[in-house]
C-alpha cells in the first residue's frame, strides 16, 4: 500500500525526517516492537524452542535508513570503521568475509604455518548490551550535537509487547513493557548496530 501512494506521501515523510533531525528527536510513536514467537522446529513446546521475531513500522525501517546513511557516510569519511568489518558495508557482505578468511588459511598452509581460528558468538551480547553504555561510546567516535541526540532519542523510551495466536487462531496480545537493554530489534539497518560493532572492535 506505501508502494503505491508513495508519490503522495514522500514531501510529507521526507519533512518529517529532516525535522527529526533537526530537533535531534526520534518520534516516540515509531519506538513501538512487535515480537512474534516462531518455532525453531515443529513440535516444540519449550520457551528455549522459540525464535522472537521482531516486527517494526516500515515508516521506522525509513527512518533507520537514514541515519544509518548519514552515520555510515561519517564513519567512511574519517576512516572510523576497521578494515576487517563486512556487516553492514557497501559492496561487503558475509561472502566478501568469508573469502577474505578463506584466503588468509591457504596463504599460512601454503608457507606450511599452522592455522587457528576462533569464533565467537556475540548474539547474546548483542540481545542484552546495555543501551546506556552505547549512549555513552556515541560521543567518543564524534558523532556529537544533533546526530547524537537523535541517536539517543532513537535508543531510549522503547516499547515491546508479544502476539502470538492461539490453536483457533484468535490473536492474543500482552502488554507493552519498556526495553531497557539490547540493540534495538526489527531492522537488520538499525543505526545501533553499527555503535555496537564499532565498541566490540575497540574492545579486542
Amino acid at each position: 500500500m506505501i508502494h503505491d501512494i508513495i508519490h503522495i506521501i514522500d514531501q510529507p515523510l521526507k519533512d518529517l525526517v529532516n525535522r527529526s533531525f533537526e530537533s535531534g528527536v526520534f518520534p516516540d510513536i515509531l519506538k513501538l516492537t512487535k515480537y512474534v514467537p516462531i518455532p525453531k522446529k515443529n513440535g516444540c513446546i519449550l520457551l528455549n524452542d522459540l525464535r522472537p521475531i521482531a516486527l517494526t513500522s516500515v515508516f521506522c525501517k525509513i527512518f533507520e535508513r537514514v541515519i544509518f546513511e548519514r552515520i555510515t557516510n561519517f564513519l567512511t569519511k574519517y576512516n572510523i570503521m576497521s578494515d576487517s568489518q563486512h556487516a553492514y558495508r557497501t559492496s561487503r557482505s558475509c561472502d566478501t568475509a568469508t573469502f577474505n578468511l578463506t584466503n588468509i588459511i591457504n596463504a599460512k598452509l601454503s608457507d606450511n604455518r599452522k592455522t587457528c581460528i576462533l569464533f565467537l558468538d556475540l548474539s547474546k551480547a548483542f540481545d542484552t548490551v546495555s543501551l546506556n553504555l552505547l549512549i555513552d561510546k556515541i560521543e567518543g567516535y564524534g558523532l556529537r550535537g544533533k546526530i547524537s541526540d537523535l541517536l539517543k532519542s532513537y535508543s531510549l523510551n522503547r516499547r515491546q509487547y508479544v502476539e502470538v495466536r492461539d490453536g483457533k487462531g484468535r490473536v492474543i496480545k500482552s502488554s507493552e513493557m519498556k526495553a531497557y537493554n539490547g540493540v534495538p530489534q526489527g531492522s537488520t539497518l538499525g543505526p545501533f548496530c553499527l555503535i555496537f560493532i564499532l565498541m566490540i572492535f575497540q574492545l579486542i
